[in-house]
């Protein structure tokens, strides 16, 4: 069925993930225009190459999971800034590639990832805020629970010493 062969092709370049086949020995055997654009090179430029010399990122990656699935996160720098991948490691059958290849499907999270440190530092200036607040409150607090102790003090009608009582009873 002469489809198939077509199929694949256009699935594996439409596809919105990055894909980087390579084989046990960190060759790229295949990689997808997703996977080009990250890792800067065009699939003729790295076929055949080390997978340290096209994605050095991802060799840790593949190193550690040669023959099971694996995921894990990586960010990979570059000059237009830091981004960061989901990355799902599939080994392929052995019957299809003779030397045990498998399959990096690299899915970017960049957007997420920023999302995620933007808001851990806003809660890092909510979290300051709040305790610089809580600490003015309580000095203002004591401050004037000192004045009422003073007043206390110097009070000598019984009406304002009971008032002083229900003031300190409120703070």
């Amino acid at each position: 069925f002469s489809a198939v062969p077509v199929a694949y092709s256009r699935v594996f370049s439409a596809m919105g993930d990055g894909v980087v086949v390579v084989n046990r020995k960190n060759r790229v055997l295949d990689l997808n225009p997703v996977a080009e654009e990250i890792a800067g090179f065009t699939s003729m430029d790295a076929i055949g190459h080390d997978l340290g010399a096209v994605i050095p990122e991802l060799v840790p990656v593949t190193e550690a999971s040669f023959s099971k699935k694996d995921q894990c996160r990586i960010e990979i720098r570059r000059t237009t800034g830091p981004r960061y991948f989901d990355v799902l490691i599939t080994p392929m059958s052995e019957g299809l590639v003779t030397d045990g290849a498998y399959l990096c499907l690299l899915r970017d999270i960049t957007d997420r990832k920023q999302a995620e440190l933007a808001l851990s530092e806003a809660n890092k200036k909510i979290s300051l805020l709040t305790n610089i607040t809580r600490h003015d409150i309580t000095n203002k607090i004591v401050a004037v629970h000192s004045y009422l102790e003073l007043i206390r003090e110097l009070a000598t009608d019984p009406v304002q010493i009971d008032y002083l009582g229900k003031q300190e009873q409120g703070l």
